[in-house]
């Protein structure tokens, strides 16, 4: 990475917050390991979670365009994560996730997920959701070599109730659906097996 200060990379504990809205507008960060959520609070004062980021992850994009950031991340995990320059992002040559991928191509896959949530969110079913969210989490596994069909969810389900626009218990009785189908096996509240691929994304 040219001109990268060693000092800007920092480890952060599960559930800090990296920064708050609309502070450090236009700055990026990488997501070297761990995993965080991407939050805001809506006007009725509740969360409202805008994704999840998974290491490879380029944070701030948003920044480039509208100079505000307008929700918090929020990690998961013990994570790392350095600040950019966008100077510096155009020239990353790393290996982890898509830091190789140059920045127009992580808007573009960053505009795509906005795209795919708001389509399932607002228009489909609850199953659906559900659905498509377990095979969408599979497919980023796989963008960083691990495994894509059984996985462990690195975010709790009250989370992913939230991001899908859910309760709790709706998330937690489609699981159930899906697992009696044989579509899913759930080991435990957290591992995740997708058995049949296939007929899940026709759900």
């Amino acid at each position: 990475m040219r001109n990268a200060d060693p000092g800007l990379f920092r480890r952060y504990s599960e559930r800090q917050v990296l920064r708050s809205p609309c502070q450090h507008p236009g700055k990026l960060q990488v997501l070297l390991s761990g995993y965080a959520k991407i939050s805001a609070v809506s006007e009725t004062g509740q969360e409202d979670i805008l994704g999840f980021a998974m290491p490879g992850d380029i944070l701030g994009l948003d920044a480039l365009t509208t100079h505000t950031i307008p929700s918090e991340i929020i990690f998961l995990t013990e994570a790392m994560a350095g600040e950019l320059t966008l100077e510096d992002a155009i020239g990353l040559e790393g290996s982890v996730g898509g830091l190789g991928e140059g920045v127009g191509n992580l808007i573009s896959r960053e505009l795509l997920r906005t795209q795919w949530r708001n389509r399932f969110v607002r228009n489909a079913s609850v199953k659906t959701r559900v659905a498509q969210f377990l095979l969408e989490l599979g497919r980023r596994f796989d963008e960083i070599d691990l495994p894509s069909h059984k996985y462990r969810l690195f975010m709790p389900r009250e989370d992913i109730a939230i991001f899908l626009g859910m309760t709790q218990c709706t998330l937690s009785r489609t699981l159930h659906v899906l697992c009696k189908s044989g579509l899913i096996d759930i080991d435990g509240s957290r591992w995740i097996e997708i058995l049949d691929p296939i007929g899940l994304n026709h759900v």
